[in-house]
This record gives structure tokens, C-alpha cells and sequence, in this order.
């Protein structure tokens, strides 16, 4: 179903404020639920429960970098607790761009420098991704052109389910994650605050909670989407995680639904993988679209073919007379016995799971 987002007004939604103050256990205040929403989280902090709890101390110890202000503070007003930026350090352009964005908005956020690909260890790979079972199915369902999680996919989708983790330590009930090839589109600051200042009429046609609102995806807005209104979707379609709203809830769904199984667009939107948080909306137009910066072609992103993670459950590739099977081998600059290169596994060559 699709949902009109209101005109600008602060509506008072009564049956959810009801809710809202049912769940309060002292009840003092009859807040409209609009106001609730806009409370900044207290400084306490609460460990979330993993469903791998050997991704605590990893989760502890990704490195973040704060950059930015708080000259504008509307979206903290409106509720937002905090803004992630997973970022690659091998593409400082990317960064770049995105402060020079932060400055110009005055909008402050934690870039997520930690744990790139190229870093991962052995032990890593065993806590983080235990299994390619997963990603086997998901390379024959999308005919992907190997069947292996790539280092890179796997470090991408930590560092989403980082921003997921300093939600739930900080109480934020709204977390915009974005990934670094970011572009804000033309009043974002103006649309997100609208988003959140009236979470109650867009969400009370949806059950009254989301787990991810999708403010981006792959690709750019159509010329269609401009000239509509805006609305919110319900999407349990896979979605590009260039950016989207992670609801306090959401967050919990993803960290008790580890380990990681897939990359970050499937992790997140896919529901058979299991971790996907199941309340999924869609904002269009999109309010972040991607930069045309693709690291592969300027030779700095590692190869597709490279980098792969050999759990103890993979699946080679059949060999064929146009496609002979290729020995897998590691990178030389990984000393890994679980991180190997060389494959040439096509997903229509892939064996069925038994």
C-alpha cells in the first residue's frame, strides 16, 4: 500500500499516543506521540543481544571517526539520534565528498573506518561468516557470477551492522546509515525532518512501526518520482543500502539475527536470509542517490575475483568444456588460510545444496 506523506502540519494522532503512554510505565505526561518521538536518547547504554556473540568485541572495537556539526540541529530535534557513514579508507575521494556535503548542511555524523576487507583475519571469517550456504542460493536465485562472499561485501556489511550496534547501545529509535559514495538530494535536511516530525500518520496506515525506511537505493530518482507527490511504500523488495532510517527496533532484529550470511543489499532486504528486519518501507522520491563512482574501474577496489572467503561448506563450480574449473588460490598480499582468489564459479555451473 502506499501512504501520501501529509501536507506540513504536526498532526496529533490520539490512538497512538494511547499506546504510546500504555507502554510508559509511569504515565505521567499525556505527550502526543510526536513529542516522544523528538526526546534525545539519554547517554545511558544498553549491549544489544547478538545472535553471534563472538561479534561482540569486533563490534566494540570498529574504529569510528566523528566529523561535522551540529549547526543545524533540526533532525536531532525531529528525533534522529545519529548519522553513520560506512566508509572504505581506500577511497578518500568518497569521504571528501561527503564532508564537504556534512559542512555545507552543518550536519555532524561517524564515519565507520574499521574493518576493511584487506584487514580481515581467519578468526574474523569464523565468528563473522561461518557459512556460504546462504550466498549460495542467493548466486543461483540472481545468477551472480561467483558463488563466494568477497572480503569487501563482508566488511560492508559489518560495518552496517556497526551503525545497527551504536543504535541499540545509545537508545536511538532513528539512525540514518548511509554508505560513503552518498548524494543528498535538494532539501534534504527539509524532507527528513518532515519524515520524522510525522512518523505517526505515515506509519499509522502500517501498523504504527517500520524496521527500515529506505530513503535510497541503487540508482537515480526517474523523472516520474519528481513529478508525484511523495509517499511511502511498503517494500520487502531487495534495495541498495546507499541509504535509509533504522528504527530502534529494526536495529535489535538485524544484531539477534547474526551472523552476517550475505552482503549488505541482502542482509538488509532479502527476506531469505533471515536477517532482514521484516518492516521495510520505501520514501520516494529518494532523498540520497549515488555518486558515479565506481572503485573497480579507477583500479581501486579489489577485484571481483579476488578476496574470496572459503568457508568449510562451499560449493565449487562444475567443470564444462567452455569453462573449465579453476584452481582457487590465495592472494598474494593475504596470508589467510580461509581467504583464497582465483574463482571462476558461475551461478549456472553451481551444484545443487543437499
Amino acid at each position: 500500500r502506499h501512504t501520501r506523506l501529509p501536507a506540513y502540519r504536526t498532526p496529533y494522532s490520539s490512538s497512538l499516543a494511547r499506546m504510546a503512554l500504555r507502554r510508559c510505565g509511569l504515565c505521567l505526561l499525556a505527550w502526543p506521540l510526536t513529542q516522544a518521538i523528538r526526546v534525545a536518547p539519554s547517554n545511558s547504554r544498553t549491549e544489544p543481544d547478538l545472535g553471534a556473540p563472538c561479534m561482540l568485541p569486533r563490534l566494540q572495537n570498529v574504529t569510528m571517526e566523528t566529523y561535522g556539526s551540529m549547526a543545524d540541529d533540526r533532525l536531532q530535534k525531529a528525533g534522529l539520534g545519529g548519522i553513520y557513514v560506512c566508509h572504505w579508507k581506500k577511497l578518500p575521494n568518497r569521504k571528501a565528498s561527503a564532508k564537504e556535503q556534512l559542512d555545507k548542511l552543518g550536519l555532524q555524523a561517524n564515519f565507520i573506518v574499521g574493518y576493511d576487507g584487506e584487514e580481515m583475519t581467519d578468526d574474523d571469517v569464523r565468528c563473522m561468516y561461518p557459512s556460504n550456504k546462504v550466498m549460495h542460493v542467493i548466486a543461483k536465485d540472481w545468477d551472480f557470477g561467483a558463488n563466494w562472499m568477497h572480503t569487501g561485501e563482508l566488511s560492508l556489511s559489518l560495518k552496517h551492522v556497526k551503525a545497527a550496534y551504536e543504535a541499540v547501545l545509545h537508545g536511538h529509535q532513528h539512525t540514518l546509515v548511509l554508505e560513503d559514495d552518498f548524494q543528498l538530494t535538494e532539501n534534504f535536511t527539509d524532507r527528513l525532518t518532515h519524515l520524522l516530525e510525522h512518523t505517526d500518520e505515515w506509519l499509522g496506515q502500517h501498523g504504527g512501526e517500520y524496521d527500515i525506511l529506505w530513503v535510497g537505493s541503487y540508482g537515480h530518482n526517474h523523472a516520474n518520482d519528481l513529478t508525484r507527490p511523495p509517499q511511502i511504500i511498503a517494500d520487502t523488495h531487495n534495495k541498495g543500502t546507499i541509504g535509509y532510517l533504522l528504527s530502534l527496533s529494526g536495529a535489535k532484529y538485524l544484531l539477534s539475527h547474526m551472523p552476517i550470511n550475505a552482503p549488505s543489499d541482502h542482509m538488509l532486504g532479502n527476506n531469505f536470509t533471515g536477517t532482514a528486519p521484516p518492516r521495510r518501507f520505501s520514501h520516494r522520491p529518494w532523498l540520497v542517490e549515488p555518486m558515479n563512482d565506481f572503485g573497480t574501474a579507477k583500479g581501486l577496489a579489489t577485484p571481483k575475483k579476488s578476496h574470496f572467503i572459503r568457508t568449510p561448506d562451499i560449493k565449487d563450480c562444475f567443470a564444462s568444456p567452455t569453462h573449465p574449473k579453476c584452481p582457487c588460490t590465495r592472494p598474494k598480499n593475504i596470508s589467510s588460510a580461509l581467504i583464497a582468489a582465483g574463482c571462476c564459479c558461475l551461478a549456472s555451473e553451481l551444484p545443487a545444496l543437499a
